[in-house]
């Protein structure tokens, strides 16, 4: 392995000191959301688990919903900006390497909130080509022990490959914001 741009020198820990840091930046927006299958939506003050999700008007209300829906390659699942949920998110599904399963965001205001409580707020177990975007994702830290925010773990099968997180926000997760491990509890 070649590591000659590698900042870290190809290592896993990094030194807090010389390391050159962009940091956060409000203003900074993901590349253009391409979906080659379904979009569903899901928005919690005016959706309806009874719909079908496919449009904004038509939105689901949960992402209790959304993660009994079987995803495809090309799908998208977008929650509406200034929702908020306090459940976690735990789709199914996987994409390919051509066509990915995004979660991001749809309308205008604020990311959107994914409260896991006690357990994690988004979570994809031995699934692969997924794209996570513009999600504010949170747990009740004294309740969720070693759940992260968000949670990427393989199961007994093959690793999982392909997980993109773009502009997303993982907090007050007891240290365990973005996790991903290779044992699912």
């Amino acid at each position: 392995l070649d590591h000659a741009d590698d900042p870290g020198g190809g290592r896993a820990l990094f030194p807090d000191a010389g390391q050159p840091v962009d940091g956060f930046r409000e203003d900074w927006t993901p590349p253009p959301l391409v979906v080659r299958g379904r979009s569903f939506h899901v928005d919690d003050a005016g959706g309806d688990d009874a719909r079908d999700g496919l449009t904004p008007a038509t939105a689901w209300k949960s992402l209790a919903r959304a993660s009994a829906a079987a995803f495809a390659p090309g799908d998208a699942l977008l929650l509406k900006r200034g929702g908020a949920w306090h459940e976690g998110l735990h789709p199914g599904g996987s994409g390919t390497a051509s066509a990915w399963i995004t979660v991001g965001a749809y309308g205008e205001g604020p990311r959107p909130r994914i409260n896991g409580g006690a357990g994690s707020a988004v979570a994809l177990l031995a699934q692969s080509f997924w794209e996570l975007r513009d999600l504010d994702c949170t747990v009740d830290a004294e309740a969720a022990g070693d759940a992260g925010a968000i949670q990427i773990k393989s199961g007994e099968g093959p690793q999982p490959q392909g997980i993109r997180i773009l502009n997303c926000m993982a907090s007050e997760a007891g240290g365990q914001g973005i996790q991903v491990a290779c044992d699912w509890q």
